[in-house]
Protein backbone atom coordinates (compact mmCIF):
# COMPACT_ATOMS: atom_id res chain seq x y z
CA UNK A 1 0.00 0.00 0.00
CA UNK A 2 1.34 3.53 -0.81
CA UNK A 3 1.89 6.62 1.32
CA UNK A 4 -1.50 8.14 -0.63
CA UNK A 5 -3.53 5.18 -0.06
CA UNK A 6 -2.70 5.11 3.59
CA UNK A 7 -3.31 8.82 4.37
CA UNK A 8 -6.83 8.66 2.32
CA UNK A 9 -7.65 5.57 4.14
CA UNK A 10 -7.36 7.63 7.32
CA UNK A 11 -8.95 11.14 5.88
CA UNK A 12 -12.16 8.29 5.54
CA UNK A 13 -12.16 6.73 8.64
CA UNK A 14 -11.35 10.37 10.52
CA UNK A 15 -14.45 11.65 8.01
CA UNK A 16 -17.08 8.80 9.21
CA UNK A 17 -15.95 9.38 12.90
CA UNK A 18 -16.78 12.58 12.14
CA UNK A 19 -20.30 11.78 10.51
CA UNK A 20 -21.13 9.41 13.81
CA UNK A 21 -20.15 11.90 16.59
CA UNK A 22 -22.60 14.23 14.45
CA UNK A 23 -25.13 11.87 14.71
CA UNK A 24 -24.90 10.76 18.23
CA UNK A 25 -24.80 14.90 19.19
CA UNK A 26 -27.93 15.54 17.06
CA UNK A 27 -29.57 12.58 18.36
CA UNK A 28 -29.15 13.94 22.34
CA UNK A 29 -30.07 17.16 20.98
CA UNK A 30 -33.58 16.00 19.17
CA UNK A 31 -34.36 14.10 22.42
CA UNK A 32 -33.87 16.78 25.24
CA UNK A 33 -34.64 19.40 23.46
CA UNK A 34 -31.78 21.13 22.45
CA UNK A 35 -30.17 20.34 25.62
CA UNK A 36 -32.50 21.91 27.78
CA UNK A 37 -34.05 19.13 29.09
CA UNK A 38 -34.02 15.29 30.32
CA UNK A 39 -33.94 12.70 27.56
CA UNK A 40 -36.68 11.81 26.49
CA UNK A 41 -37.63 7.83 26.16
CA UNK A 42 -41.04 8.17 25.17
CA UNK A 43 -42.40 10.10 22.82
CA UNK A 44 -45.74 9.82 20.36
CA UNK A 45 -46.69 10.33 16.31
CA UNK A 46 -49.78 12.11 15.68
CA UNK A 47 -49.50 13.02 11.58
CA UNK A 48 -46.08 14.22 10.75
CA UNK A 49 -45.55 15.65 14.12
CA UNK A 50 -43.16 13.84 17.04
CA UNK A 51 -44.33 15.27 20.10
CA UNK A 52 -42.12 14.69 23.18
CA UNK A 53 -44.16 16.26 26.12
CA UNK A 54 -47.34 18.51 25.18
CA UNK A 55 -49.35 19.73 22.16
CA UNK A 56 -52.42 20.97 20.80
CA UNK A 57 -54.27 22.02 17.89
CA UNK A 58 -56.10 18.67 17.35
CA UNK A 59 -59.18 17.89 16.52
CA UNK A 60 -61.31 15.06 17.93
CA UNK A 61 -63.99 14.02 15.37
CA UNK A 62 -66.73 10.83 15.04
CA UNK A 63 -66.25 11.25 11.05
CA UNK A 64 -62.12 11.26 11.23
CA UNK A 65 -60.71 9.67 14.31
CA UNK A 66 -57.84 10.90 15.65
CA UNK A 67 -54.68 8.44 14.53
CA UNK A 68 -51.64 8.46 17.39
CA UNK A 69 -48.58 6.28 17.03
CA UNK A 70 -47.05 5.67 20.22
CA UNK A 71 -42.55 4.98 20.48
CA UNK A 72 -39.86 4.56 22.98
CA UNK A 73 -36.44 6.35 22.04
CA UNK A 74 -34.71 2.98 22.84
CA UNK A 75 -37.59 0.80 21.66
CA UNK A 76 -34.84 -0.44 18.94
CA UNK A 77 -32.44 -1.99 21.40
CA UNK A 78 -34.85 -3.77 23.93
CA UNK A 79 -38.12 -4.79 22.23
CA UNK A 80 -39.63 -5.64 26.20
CA UNK A 81 -39.89 -1.69 26.18
CA UNK A 82 -43.23 -1.64 24.91
CA UNK A 83 -47.22 -0.26 26.45
CA UNK A 84 -48.61 2.59 27.25
CA UNK A 85 -51.91 4.03 29.32
CA UNK A 86 -54.41 6.44 27.74
CA UNK A 87 -56.50 8.98 29.58
CA UNK A 88 -58.82 11.39 28.32
CA UNK A 89 -59.22 14.25 30.93
CA UNK A 90 -61.10 17.53 30.70
CA UNK A 91 -59.16 20.94 29.38
CA UNK A 92 -61.54 23.52 30.55
CA UNK A 93 -64.17 24.56 33.34
CA UNK A 94 -67.49 25.24 33.00
CA UNK A 95 -70.74 23.91 34.73
CA UNK A 96 -73.18 21.45 33.80
CA UNK A 97 -76.47 19.72 35.20
CA UNK A 98 -76.85 15.96 35.76
CA UNK A 99 -80.77 15.91 36.74
CA UNK A 100 -80.51 19.27 37.79
CA UNK A 101 -78.00 19.08 40.28
CA UNK A 102 -74.50 21.07 39.62
CA UNK A 103 -71.34 20.12 38.32
CA UNK A 104 -67.96 21.44 37.07
CA UNK A 105 -66.67 20.02 33.71
CA UNK A 106 -63.11 20.67 34.83
CA UNK A 107 -63.07 18.48 37.82
CA UNK A 108 -63.68 15.27 36.15
CA UNK A 109 -61.47 12.73 36.07
CA UNK A 110 -61.77 10.22 33.12
CA UNK A 111 -63.79 10.41 29.90
CA UNK A 112 -62.62 7.73 28.34
CA UNK A 113 -65.66 5.89 28.23
CA UNK A 114 -67.19 8.56 25.93
CA UNK A 115 -64.79 7.70 23.22
CA UNK A 116 -64.66 5.53 20.64
CA UNK A 117 -60.58 3.71 21.12
CA UNK A 118 -58.90 1.21 19.39
CA UNK A 119 -55.78 0.78 20.99
CA UNK A 120 -53.01 -1.38 19.64
CA UNK A 121 -49.79 -2.32 20.38
CA UNK A 122 -47.35 0.80 19.25
CA UNK A 123 -50.67 2.89 18.20
CA UNK A 124 -54.42 3.74 18.56
CA UNK A 125 -56.87 5.75 17.70
CA UNK A 126 -59.17 7.99 19.16
CA UNK A 127 -62.70 9.49 18.41
CA UNK A 128 -65.69 10.62 20.16
CA UNK A 129 -68.79 9.04 20.56
CA UNK A 130 -70.52 12.09 19.45
CA UNK A 131 -71.02 16.06 20.51
CA UNK A 132 -70.68 17.19 23.93
CA UNK A 133 -73.87 16.38 25.03
CA UNK A 134 -73.78 12.73 23.78
CA UNK A 135 -70.30 12.51 25.40
CA UNK A 136 -72.05 13.63 28.50
CA UNK A 137 -75.06 11.39 28.60
CA UNK A 138 -72.74 8.44 27.96
CA UNK A 139 -70.56 9.59 30.97
CA UNK A 140 -74.21 10.18 32.80
CA UNK A 141 -76.29 7.16 31.56
CA UNK A 142 -80.18 8.10 31.73
CA UNK A 143 -80.05 11.24 33.40
CA UNK A 144 -81.27 14.93 32.15
CA UNK A 145 -77.57 16.66 31.42
CA UNK A 146 -77.48 20.19 30.35
CA UNK A 147 -75.44 22.95 30.31
CA UNK A 148 -74.99 27.09 29.11
CA UNK A 149 -74.15 26.70 25.09
CA UNK A 150 -72.09 29.93 25.49
CA UNK A 151 -70.33 29.00 28.23
CA UNK A 152 -68.11 26.48 26.48
CA UNK A 153 -65.68 27.62 24.11
CA UNK A 154 -65.48 25.20 21.12
CA UNK A 155 -62.91 26.68 19.36
CA UNK A 156 -59.84 26.12 22.22
CA UNK A 157 -59.05 22.87 23.33
CA UNK A 158 -61.56 20.40 25.52
CA UNK A 159 -60.15 17.76 26.14
CA UNK A 160 -56.85 16.71 26.75
CA UNK A 161 -55.34 13.04 25.96
CA UNK A 162 -52.80 12.06 28.70
CA UNK A 163 -50.77 8.91 26.97
CA UNK A 164 -48.01 7.59 29.88
CA UNK A 165 -45.27 5.02 29.21
CA UNK A 166 -46.13 1.53 30.96
CA UNK A 167 -44.03 2.21 33.54
CA UNK A 168 -45.34 6.31 34.32
CA UNK A 169 -42.20 7.86 33.83
CA UNK A 170 -42.99 9.29 31.09
CA UNK A 171 -46.33 11.14 29.57
CA UNK A 172 -47.19 13.18 26.39
CA UNK A 173 -50.45 15.34 26.37
CA UNK A 174 -52.09 16.03 23.23
CA UNK A 175 -54.88 18.89 23.43
CA UNK A 176 -57.44 18.68 21.13
CA UNK A 177 -60.89 20.56 19.99
CA UNK A 178 -64.09 18.85 19.62
CA UNK A 179 -65.56 18.91 16.17
CA UNK A 180 -69.08 19.78 17.89
CA UNK A 181 -70.99 23.33 17.24
CA UNK A 182 -73.04 22.30 20.31
CA UNK A 183 -75.98 22.62 17.79
CA UNK A 184 -77.84 19.33 18.17
CA UNK A 185 -80.41 20.13 14.89
CA UNK A 186 -82.73 22.91 13.58
CA UNK A 187 -86.40 22.90 14.07
CA UNK A 188 -88.50 24.78 11.46
CA UNK A 189 -91.92 25.97 12.59
CA UNK A 190 -93.19 26.78 9.25
CA UNK A 191 -95.17 24.22 7.56
CA UNK A 192 -94.04 25.20 3.66
CA UNK A 193 -90.82 27.03 3.01
CA UNK A 194 -90.57 29.47 -0.41
CA UNK A 195 -87.42 29.70 -2.05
Amino acid sequence: MSAKSKKAGKIIVYVLILLILIGIIGFFAYFTNGFTGDLKTFYVECGDQKIMSSSSGFVLSQANPLEVGVHYTFGFVNKDISGYTIQVLPNQDYDFTVDGETYSFGAEDNFNECFDIVQEESSFTIAPKGGLKKILQVKYPDKEIAYDLHAVDFEKELFKIVITAEDGTAQVELLCVLDDSGIEGVVLDKEVIVF
